[in-house]
């Protein structure tokens, strides 16, 4: 079964990632510090790693979490969006 194991930010056809319990904002903080520009202007996207090695979409992820039984934020309803602190 397909889960989310990470978030992650995808630019440039690259995914940056963090092991969990990081969130998005440790994602962004290696990307700079590492000297990429981690901003949806400069074509950043934010969302997670799969454990299939793939990018999915907040949307997305959000879909496959919820599948997963992953969804501790909110038991039984599926979010519009994922969120890091919404995974258990």
């Amino acid at each position: 079964m397909l889960t989310v194991e990470a978030a992650a930010i995808q630019k440039d056809g690259v995914i940056y990632s963090v092991p969990r319990p990081g969130r998005h904002h440790d994602v962004i903080r290696m990307m700079v510090l590492a000297g990429v520009v981690p901003t949806r202007d400069e074509g950043a996207v934010q969302g997670f790693l799969l454990s299939d090695g793939t990018f999915a979409t907040r949307w997305k992820a959000a879909q496959v979490a919820y599948r997963a039984g992953q969804i501790l934020s909110k038991p039984g309803q599926m979010p519009e969006t994922l969120l890091s602190e919404d995974l258990c």
